[in-house]
């Protein structure tokens, strides 16, 4: 009777060459995916947080305008605001010096770019720019409280979320994520984002020239350009209008469920901006955009409480009141924002406010009766 064949074993030496080569293919892997994250978290482009690969985003775009003028001018401003939408569409610089005689420049970007991303692009400004007057921070009332029970939504983000990526270019070292502050999803974005750069450096060495992304359509902006945009905006003086009189949507705001309190992260960055007064001598202005007043009412103890607060705290530190402006739906775009006409009155409004605080290149008395019938008449 026959037995089948036995198989030999594998020799020691077969053995020893298989795990070389895959030790070798790991450690090439390894090396790799190292080397992806490292540029991935390091490229040094067109302001250096854009990629190579595409155009700009619409988000990118608005987050970057204003920090790239901080970075590449030198001007001399007597006021300066910053903030989210609200006042990057809210507030006009050029109305604002024809009222107060004072020079103004607007820094205001979005409120997703968070309050560190805003107080990273001052810090820059201040450290390119005489030190203006007056900062006016212009932040609306539903970018500040939160509901208790909410989660802290600025801790779930990954190290690859616009604001992230503006800290780790623009930030203080403190607050500078590490490309594994999220796990496998930061370090995953990481390593796509070096492969999709290297890849475009390899095309662009071929074809002899590296296209200009700045000069081609944004995503989501028809045919606007990065450029053309930015060019827009510094012949405004930063001042972004909202298109069209209303929005398409209405966005409806539920009152604050109690109990309810500051978000803390904007409150250690209104902090932050105080500071920053404090050691540059400059007055901060916390002026809250206004709430059509169509909407439920807002919470009227724990905002004025929180802002006095700051007033005690810090000696530069002044607050517009009323704390909310309520605001008729002629004047308003949103729930949240303002139209053409809601500007002039938000501008006047602020013009009174400042020079109250600061004065006027001219007298101080001709300057607020002009602002007052210019007040009357909206």
């Amino acid at each position: 009777m026959m037995t089948g064949a036995v198989r030999p074993r594998p020799s020691s030496k077969r053995i020893r060459a298989t795990l070389a080569a895959a030790g070798c293919a790991l450690a090439t892997f390894s090396l790799l995916c190292t080397a992806f994250c490292w540029i991935g978290a390091n490229y040094e482009g067109q302001l250096r947080l854009l990629e190579p690969y595409r155009p700009p985003t619409v988000d990118e775009a608005i987050g970057l305008i204003p920090i790239e003028y901080a970075l590449t001018e030198n001007e001399s401003n007597d006021v300066i605001f910053i903030g989210g939408s609200t006042c990057r569409s809210g507030l006009d610089p050029q109305r604002f010096e024809n009222l107060s005689g004072l020079r103004a420049y607007n820094l205001g970007s979005f409120a997703s770019l968070s309050i560190w991303g805003q107080l990273a692009t001052l810090n820059t400004y201040l450290e390119h720019h005489p030190t203006p007057r007056a900062v006016v921070l212009c932040m609306s009332p539903v970018e500040i409280l939160r509901v208790q029970a909410d989660p802290d939504v600025a801790g779930g983000t990954t190290a690859g979320t616009l604001y992230e990526r503006f800290l780790r270019v623009y930030g203080p070292p403190s607050q500078r994520r590490s490309v594994l502050a999220d796990g496998n999803d930061s370090l995953r974005y990481f390593i796509n984002r070096g492969m999709a750069i290297t890849k475009a450096s390899c095309t662009a060495c071929l074809d002899g020239r590296m296209p200009d992304r700045l000069s081609e359509p944004l995503y989501g902006f028809g045919a606007e350009t990065y450029k053309t945009l930015r060019d827009k905006m510094r012949e405004s003086r930063g001042f972004s209008p909202l298109p069209r009189e209303h929005g398409d949507g209405v966005l409806a705001l539920q009152p604050p469920e109690e109990p309810h309190s500051v978000l803390p992260w904007i409150n250690d960055g209104v902090r932050g901006f105080a500071a920053l007064a404090q050691s540059h001598s400059f007055q901060l202005i916390i002026r809250l955009g206004p709430l059509s007043s169509t909407q439920a009412p807002w919470d009227h103890e724990c905002l004025p409480a929180w802002l006095k607060q700051l007033e005690v705290e810090f000696p530069r530190v002044s607050v517009s009141r009323p704390e909310i402006l309520w605001y008729e739906p002629s004047l308003c775009w949103d729930a949240v924002h303002v139209n053409a006409r809601g500007v002039e009155r938000l501008t006047a409004h602020t013009a009174k406010e400042v020079t109250a605080v600061i004065g006027s290149r001219q007298t101080t008395s001709a300057g607020g009766e002009r602002i007052d019938k210019d007040l009357k008449r909206r």
